[in-house]
């Protein structure tokens, strides 16, 4: 008796939906417009500018999505997120940023020089945060042009210290020169920042973090009142300008 066999149907080609269809570049852009409705802050800044610019783009090319669609890339989205057990920094500029404080100076001044890293960042961020004393030494370097711009991305409060510890005829000039920001770009005054920024990566590593003018005063807190005059007179007949850092 013949056998008979019988073949199996072939199985269905699946249908391509619009989730199959996305790239990942516009579920990521989904994503993005997902969030930004819902009114959480996206720090798009730290991507690099050719991901921002193609961000920009897809979100300004895309019309809409139907609901299932969005429901199936922000599931996908999270599944992904849920699976990272551990994420690294990706880069040894962000590892260096990452090891701040962590890591000799030596060791990161050396690592950068190697992989030919600069540690900018952002700028403007690192300039706000220096002493005082760091920013009078830019005021003396630097244009007053530049300068204007300097002051004019700090703090307030720290602008007005700064400006009321200079000359009277320098925070004139400062002063003035800030009445004609107005026309500077938003280029010109990343280019700034970057500059000043690569002039502090261009300085030796220091052995103290803290100025002298502050180590010598959290010294002269725990000695004795007749000392720390003494001592203070001292400084005033050698370096007045110092003494009164120290006060």
């Amino acid at each position: 008796m013949t056998q008979l066999t019988t073949a199996s149907p072939p199985a269905p080609t699946p249908v391509p939906t619009a989730m199959t269809r996305l790239s990942r570049r516009a579920k990521a852009a989904i994503v993005v417009q997902f969030i930004l409705k819902e009114g959480a802050d996206v720090p798009l800044t730290a991507l690099p500018e050719d991901l921002q610019m193609q961000l920009t783009h897809l979100l300004g090319e895309m019309r809409y999505i139907d609901r299932n669609t969005m429901n199936a890339v922000i599931s996908e989205f999270t599944d992904e997120l849920d699976a990272v057990g551990l994420s690294f920094p990706g880069d040894i500029a962000s590892a260096l940023t990452a090891l701040d404080g962590k890591i000799s100076d030596q060791t990161a001044s050396r690592l950068r020089k190697e992989a030919g890293v600069r540690q900018i960042g952002d700028p403007w961020k690192r300039i706000s945060a220096l002493p005082k004393a760091r920013l009078k030494t830019l005021v003396d370097t630097e244009s007053i042009q530049v300068v204007a711009v300097m002051v004019s991305k700090l703090d307030v409060s720290k602008a007005a210290d700064l400006l009321s510890s200079l000359p009277g005829d320098v925070a004139r000039r400062i002063t003035y020169a800030m009445s004609m920001t107005d026309a500077v770009t938003p280029d010109a005054v990343d280019r700034i920042g970057l500059s000043l920024a690569t002039q502090l990566d261009a300085e030796p590593p220091k052995a103290f973090r803290i100025q002298p003018s502050e180590r010598v005063g959290a010294i002269l807190n725990f000695s004795r009142a007749a000392k720390r005059d003494e001592l203070l007179v001292a400084l005033d007949e050698e370096d007045k300008a110092f003494a009164e850092e120290v006060r």
